[in-house]
């Protein structure tokens, strides 16, 4: 109550970002990360609206298109293409020359960007040159049987999905390529939802 509306959001990120720096219950460590709520959009627009028009001019929309190998972060003999675009983030299994290629076509996951509302890069806490990229997801599924009925209605449900990515031999490496990841996810959010 005692913080202006218009810094709340900020306060709100800083906390969270300080809670992940310093707490010792994960076996996680946070690097860098972004949540978006309206309060931060309203935030974000209007100091945009302050800039100079020549600043404003310098921040056009590139295209979005990248694609790597990344790792399940409980198994990782489980490989996985993500590809990412202004639009989705397809995740597909990847298999071996000699495995089934039909049976990773038809188990390719697109995820609409419309569903992603942020994303978390990690480090592994352990001595590892691996970096992890977590995607927050809101996602429509179908009510749990209640009764004997099932309810037509979707429930609007949180889930978060989490990847490794080891490609490098250095830390420094896969961290400058999540971080990557992390900046054209947020930029393809913003651009979704016309933001600055």
């Amino acid at each position: 109550a005692g913080f202006p509306k218009q810094t709340a959001a900020q306060t709100i990120l800083a906390g969270l970002s300080k809670y992940f720096r310093q707490t010792a219950t994960t076996k996680l460590q946070q690097v860098f990360f972004v949540l978006y709520d309206a309060e931060s959009v309203n935030v974000y627009t209007t100091e945009l609206q302050q800039l100079p028009s020549h600043l404003m001019a310098q921040e056009e929309p590139k295209s979005i298109d990248l694609e790597d190998t990344f790792f399940h972060y409980r198994q990782t003999s489980k490989q996985y293409v993500l590809k990412l675009s202004s639009t989705s983030l397809s995740i597909i299994p990847k298999y071996d020359d000699n495995q089934d290629r039909v049976s990773s076509i038809n188990k390719t996951r697109v995820i609409p960007i419309d569903d992603i509302y942020g994303c978390l890069c990690m480090k592994s806490a352990k001595i590892s040159n691996e970096c992890y990229l977590t995607f927050y997801l809101y996602i429509f599924k179908r009510s749990n049987i209640i009764s004997g009925i099932l309810s037509k209605t979707p429930e609007l449900n949180r889930t978060q999905l989490t990847y490794g990515y080891g490609k490098y031999n250095d830390y420094e490496t896969n961290s400058a390529e999540i971080i990557r990841w992390h900046r054209s996810v947020s930029q393809a959010i913003c651009l979704r939802r016309n933001l600055p």
